[in-house]
């Protein structure tokens, strides 16, 4: 991807869940009114595609931090999601075949740390 695509991928991904939506809604405008093949309808299709993929990598990461809270709730939920998600991410790059249950254990472990970690932290204040 070019420097341009990253940085509009890197403002989409910005965006909050709402104007995401907004901007989801534009582009299916741009498409309503574009001839189809045309830049605008080039881009308009394409952007669309990296909304897409935005939303349903946060739609993932929604499921995985309330699924944490259910099972472990004295861990924090977010940081069992960016692991797991990091952790995942890490396995298919290097073609690893892991299983589901060791990046599962893998990612509470690294959660459950870091909870202690901050939890151990003495304030500067006190």
């Amino acid at each position: 991807m070019s420097a341009l695509g990253d940085e509009f991928r890197g403002w989409l991904d910005g965006l909050r869940d709402d104007e995401l939506t907004d901007y989801r809604f534009e582009l299916y405008d741009r498409l309503g009114v574009a001839k189809e093949g045309s830049g605008t309808w080039e881009f308009a299709r394409g952007a669309l595609d990296v909304v897409y993929a935005i939303e349903k990598r946060r739609a993932g990461r929604l499921v995985l931090r309330n699924m944490c809270r259910v099972a472990v709730p004295d861990v924090d939920a977010d940081e069992f999601a960016d692991a797991v998600i990091a952790i995942t991410r890490a396995c298919r790059e290097l073609e690893s075949d892991t299983e589901p249950v060791e990046i599962f254990g893998a990612a509470l472990a690294i959660a459950q740390r870091r909870a202690d970690a901050t939890s151990t932290r003495k304030d500067p204040n006190e």
